[in-house]
């Protein structure tokens, strides 16, 4: 992303004592403020933020989705983590219908009278898209972010102003509060425990002497992920085995027992026509009942105490570790934020930048180009500090995003694809559809969006993406996606996992065979210190004012998971080709970024 650029004017007036700040009396300057939005920020309409006009990545000027909740703090010098606002902070009222309706093809202007403190040499700037979602659809669609501690009763110093992620579920449930997720759970447990009046060892299943039961009762014990989906298929699958002839009958009564309590469960059960099993409403939906992705819900068999447990991380094979459900957030909505020097005039500037050819202009109206001619000849030896005679007051830096952007595409590579166990898979295009991403590395931020890594970890799922989900091609990547994200921490790693499903045949993956129709994930990992233009402060996968291009091509499934591993534990990943480039912003002409190729 680039600067938003956008000029702030102060039109002043005269001087109050009436507000007091920091417990003195300040002297104030009662002003109008003026936003200056120039003709390629103003002159756009409202969208919505997934595609590329939701992140207002586009360049042809209809990207716009105006201002909301803009805050203006004053200081007396470059503002710190120790500093305090001078006075009240200046809530500025702005409406969608005048900043998004009554724009003209010129510059728009939006004027508040407000006081200012006399002595104010910086400003603090914040803002966010003005947008207000309250529905889950509205947060994925346009993202969401809590403010802390930036408003006038709640501001404590800008050491305590924070912007944090919002958990999608907020339950302290393991599972959410979901009432089919303690289904499911319940299910498996009474299924692992069936016990029948034999003789041991065929009485109960664990020591049972069928062999498709033995087959049966350790893929079992190997379930990691409790989504309605996967349970489904592998009941299915027990069902079956149960059914299985065996030569000497061991286990008959039992296999009846389970296949019995299955049945129960269940609207429709597997027969030899190719009838598939169906559970009942009760247990069907889990998690996105919640809102969650179907790999977020771990389990693992706990065989000392005999049931299934959610664990707080669950390990398998190469550091697979749980994300706890309420780890996962929405995707960040746009956020504006700059600390700027001032410039103050004693004559009134008119703030007047338009063509020579507006018929708004009167003879006596101060023409002004674009704002660097504003900054350059209307405040020509213009003061640094309000005085008490100051009359116009200009903000000279120019408001920034204050989040990143991740633009992301995604195909199957043209080489041959091997599963787990090394058998090749036949791809073609489609064989795959993309339903979201999830993006780990995310943590609170601080009064200049700066990540606090102490803080707790969170993991963004965004299933928002262009157009809906997507069918993946070998040969062309889709269409750009973009994922609005904060400042991740410098020189770390970060993972983003696919959420994928499987269109084409049965395949082997990482924690189980991946069967026809099942969502599964796949993860890269990205790391700053590969990049080849790397460097002291280009350190970041995700910076803020600034947009990530990440290229994934899928080119192995032997990573391929039912379960999402823990997103903030970077780890060696196979299975995903990762090109990645740091680019320029929208509109940031002053640091030209080289690719970085992975």
């Amino acid at each position: 992303m680039g600067a938003v650029l956008m000029g702030l004017f102060l039109m002043m007036a005269c001087t109050s004592d009436d507000d007091q700040g920091a417990g003195q009396p300040l002297r104030l300057v009662n002003a109008n403020l003026t936003i200056s939005l120039p003709k390629r920020i103003a002159n756009m309409h409202r969208i919505t933020r997934m595609s590329s006009d939701i992140v207002q990545a586009n360049s042809d000027e209809n990207d716009f989705r105006g201002l909301s909740d803009v805050h203006m703090l004053c200081f007396n010098q470059y503002p710190t983590q120790s500093s305090n606002n001078l006075g009240n902070i200046i809530d500025i009222k702005t409406s969608g219908s005048q900043v998004n309706d009554t724009v003209t093809e010129e510059d728009y202007s939006l004027c508040q009278e407000i006081s200012i403190p006399v002595g104010t040499s910086h400003f603090g700037f914040y803002a966010r898209a003005d947008d207000a979602p309250k529905t889950h659809a509205e947060r994925m669609k346009y993202g969401v972010i809590e403010t802390v501690g930036l408003g006038r009763s709640s501001y404590q110093g800008n050491s305590g102003i924070r912007f944090r992620p919002v958990q999608i579920c907020t339950s302290r449930d393991s599972l959410g509060d979901s009432p089919a997720g303690h289904a499911l759970l319940r299910l498996l447990d009474d299924l692992m425990n069936t016990t029948v009046d034999v003789a041991a060892p065929n009485n109960c299943w664990p020591t049972a002497g069928n062999l498709y039961m033995n087959e049966a009762w350790h893929q079992m014990t190997q379930l990691t992920t409790l989504s309605s989906f996967h349970i489904q298929t592998m009941l299915e699958y027990v069902y079956r085995m149960m059914n299985m002839e065996s030569p000497d009958e061991q286990g008959k009564e039992l296999a009846e027992a389970i296949s019995a309590k299955i049945a129960s469960c269940c609207v429709e059960v597997p027969d030899s026509a190719g009838k598939q099993l169906i559970l009942k409403d009760n247990y069907l939906g889990f998690p996105a009942d919640i809102n969650l992705p179907d790999g977020a819900a771990r389990i693992s068999w706990n065989a000392a105490e005999k049931h299934f447990v959610v664990p707080s991380t669950y390990t398998y094979g190469n550091n697979l570790n749980a994300t706890s459900v309420t780890d996962y957030v929405y995707p960040m909505n746009l956020q504006y934020q700059v600390f700027s020097d001032l410039l103050a005039s004693e004559e009134q500037v008119i703030n007047k930048i338009e063509p020579a050819s507006s018929d708004t202009l009167t003879a006596d109206t101060t023409q002004y180009k674009n704002w660097t001619d504003l900054i350059n000849n209307g405040y020509a030896g213009a003061d640094k500090t309000v005085q008490p005679t100051t009359q116009s007051v200009a903000m000279v830096q120019q408001v920034q995003y204050a989040v990143g952007r991740i633009a992301v595409k995604t195909r199957i590579g043209t080489g041959t694809i091997y599963d787990a166990k090394g058998n090749y898979v036949p791809a073609f295009d489609g064989m795959f559809t993309l339903k979201g991403y999830v993006v780990g590395g995310q943590h609170e931020v601080d009064y200049d969006f700066q990540p606090m890594t102490t803080s707790r970890a969170y993991a963004i799922y965004d299933t928002d993406v262009n157009g809906g989900p997507q069918p993946l091609k070998r040969r062309y990547f889709t269409e750009q996606d973009h994922i609005l994200a904060l400042g991740t921490a410098p020189n770390t790693a970060i993972l983003i996992a696919l959420e994928l499903v499987n269109n084409g045949d049965d395949f082997q993956g990482a924690d189980g065979v991946i069967v026809k129709g099942a969502t599964f994930y796949l993860v890269a990992s990205m790391k700053p210190q590969d990049g080849i233009n790397y460097s002291e402060t280009l350190n970041q996968i995700v910076s803020k004012d600034r947009y990530t291009s990440v290229n994934i091509t899928i080119n192995s499934l032997a990573e391929a998971t039912y379960g999402l591993p823990n997103m903030q534990i970077p780890r060696p990943m196979v299975g995903l080709s990762v090109d990645l480039k740091w680019e320029e912003g929208l509109w940031y002409d002053d640091v030209p970024l080289e690719p970085v190729i992975w």
